[in-house]
């Protein structure tokens, strides 16, 4: 289950670098949009929707990445402890 929801995560994470990026693309556009005046309003207008969108995909990736990766933790730290519980019994009976 623990290789599943790291797999998940993963994704996750990648799709909210690939948001990350766009959304320094589109700001990028929104600012050359303005430098260049009149001419480009419908690319700046383009480029305000485009960083709305990221804005949003990356709102909703971190929305699904943090529910998925509690419970993960939360196993991983039952696990850590019932190991070091079993190691020290181990090591009392010895």
């Amino acid at each position: 289950m623990t290789t599943r929801i790291e797999k998940v995560s993963a994704v996750f994470k990648r799709i909210g670098v690939a948001a990350s990026e766009t959304n320094l693309l589109a700001i990028n556009a929104v600012i050359e949009g303005g430098r260049a005046g009149s001419a480009s309003r419908g690319f700046t207008v383009v480029a305000g929707v485009v960083l709305s969108l990221t804005g949003q995909a990356a709102s909703v990736t971190w929305d699904i990445t943090e529910p998925v990766e509690k419970p993960n933790s939360q196993a991983d730290r039952f696990a850590n402890f019932y190991l070091s519980a079993d190691y020290a019994f181990i090591s009392a009976l010895t």
